[in-house]
Formats: C-alpha cells, sequence, structure tokens
C-alpha cells in the first residue's frame, strides 16, 4: 500500500494569490504529495504544515497565535509579516507557480526584478529584497502559455537598467500589464515613456486601461510637473497616481499634492502609511 503525503498551506491574509505558497504547491505535487490550501484557522490532519503572512497587522498577528496554539513547533511559518529575511530554498523559489491551489486563471503574477536601489525609510523593500538584481527567467517562468493578463510584483521596475528590453517584451508578447507596485517616475525618461506608451497597461481587475505611479514624498512633486507631457500621452483617466500620507508630510503638504495632481488631470489615490514594527 503506498500511502500518499500530506501538505497543508495556510494563507493568512493575501489579498491576491500568494505566489510563495503557489511555488511550495508545485514543489510538493511534484514530489506526489497532496496538497491542501487553508484559510481558515483550524485543526487539519496532515504531514506537513506551512503557512504565509504577509501583512504585520494586528488580525494577522492573531490568526499566527492561534495557528501556533494549534500545531506549535509542527507548523513551518514565513512571509514578510514574520521574518525579512528569510526566503524560499532555491528548489521551490524557481518552481512555476500552481495557479490550481487557488482556481485561478484571471491574471499570471510574479518578478522580473527584486528589490530598490532607493533606500526609503518607510519601505521594507530595502531589508527584504535589498539591492536591484534581475529575478530569473522572464515571464516565461510565471507567466502560462496563452495567459495575457500578467500583474508585475516589481519593486522598481524602471530603475533596471535593461528595462527597455524588458517593456519591449511585454508588448511583443501582447501582455495586458498591471504594474501592481507603480513606477517611479524618477525614473521616467523619453525612451521609457516610448516603450511604455506600446503596453496595455491595466488596473487590477483588468477591466481598464491604467498606469501608476507613485508620489511619496512632496519632493518628488516636481518631477511630475517636469514630465506632465509625458503623463499627459498615457491618455485621459489613465495615469493613477499612489500617494502615502500620515508618514513624515503634514496635511498642508498632502493638500498641495492633491491639487497638483487635480491641475494636472491626474487620478489620485491617497494611500495611509502603516507603521511597520522591527521583526
Amino acid at each position: 500500500i503506498c500511502f500518499v503525503k500530506t501538505a497543508v498551506l495556510f494563507d493568512i491574509d493575501s489579498r491576491i494569490p500568494n505566489l510563495a505558497l503557489m511555488k511550495l504547491s508545485a514543489f510538493y505535487k511534484a514530489q506526489g504529495w497532496k496538497v491542501v490550501l487553508a484559510k481558515e484557522i483550524a485543526y487539519i490532519k496532515a504531514d506537513r504544515y506551512l503557512a504565509s503572512a504577509v501583512f504585520r497587522a494586528h488580525r494577522t498577528m492573531e490568526k499566527l497565535s492561534k495557528l501556533r496554539a494549534i500545531y506549535g513547533g509542527d507548523i513551518d511559518i514565513g512571509g514578510s509579516a514574520v521574518d525579512l529575511s528569510r526566503r524560499l530554498p532555491p528548489e521551490i523559489e524557481t518552481c512555476f507557480p500552481d495557479y490550481s491551489l487557488y482556481g485561478h486563471t484571471g491574471y499570471a503574477l510574479g518578478f522580473l526584478t527584486r528589490g530598490c536601489p532607493k533606500r526609503c525609510s518607510f519601505c521594507v523593500v530595502p531589508v527584504k529584497e535589498g539591492r536591484l538584481k534581475l529575478q530569473g527567467a522572464s515571464f516565461s517562468g510565471f507567466v502560462p502559455l496563452r495567459w495575457k493578463n500578467v500583474m508585475l510584483l516589481d519593486d522598481n521596475l524602471l530603475s533596471f537598467p535593461d528595462v527597455i528590453g524588458l517593456l519591449d517584451e511585454m508588448a511583443d508578447c501582447g501582455y495586458k500589464v498591471n504594474f501592481s507596485q507603480t513606477l517611479d517616475i524618477s525614473y521616467l525618461n523619453e525612451s521609457i515613456y516610448q516603450a511604455l506608451l506600446r503596453i496595455d497597461s491595466r488596473n487590477a481587475r483588468f477591466t481598464r486601461k491604467r498606469i501608476y505611479f507613485s508620489l511619496n514624498s512632496p519632493g518628488i512633486i516636481r518631477q511630475f510637473e517636469t514630465k506632465k507631457e509625458m503623463l499627459k500621452g498615457f491618455g485621459k483617466d489613465r495615469v493613477s497616481v499612489v500617494s502615502m500620507y500620515g508618514f513624515n508630510t503634514s496635511l498642508s503638504q498632502d493638500y498641495n499634492r492633491w491639487m497638483m495632481l487635480r491641475r494636472l488631470q491626474l487620478v489620485p489615490f491617497f494611500q495611509e502609511y502603516w507603521p511597520i514594527e522591527a521583526i
């Protein structure tokens, strides 16, 4: 009699399919294991227990406490909420994501690059990802054949030295792309602008054309002013600007950013800063 081992994967707080869990699922299934996705905190009889937590929020911490109370040292918990330095082993990191874990067919998701050359004090990326680097196998590492919707998770894509090559690949493949972590306007130049114009950039639901930039510091306002013609060139109501508040700005500075975005006819999206406790 051949007994099939079972691995239970707990998705604690992901708002989109959890990439790490999909890679873990692919790895264990390739070893002949049965894989079960669990979102509710409860006891499940299995041979291995793994969990991923992304957001260091109170609700996430409560769920993790309940998991530890149930499984003790038998559960392996990773993710940005618990450890910024931990990585998947190379043999798992290179796995093609198992989208069937979530029954997900809406879009592919993954990284082309990891890290960022900047060290913004409000951001965990410098600690979590380090300096900018190429992730690996380009789109073939996470986009299934014939899928056209792609959500990119890159921290600062435009800062990559050969970003035009990546943008041209997106356009040539006919991908509809959601730049989920926004683009850095400080790297926007004429060459990159022309390459971005060729891309069908979309919102997170892939229902409308939308390209995202970030404006987290009042000092960047001038970049939007000097590059307003490029921003206008993306089309009316197609440029959304994500602006953080509550970190180191005053109400008057936040108001000035709002008025500038209105004047340039850009779509504002203000996001509250969430303090990140030391991990």
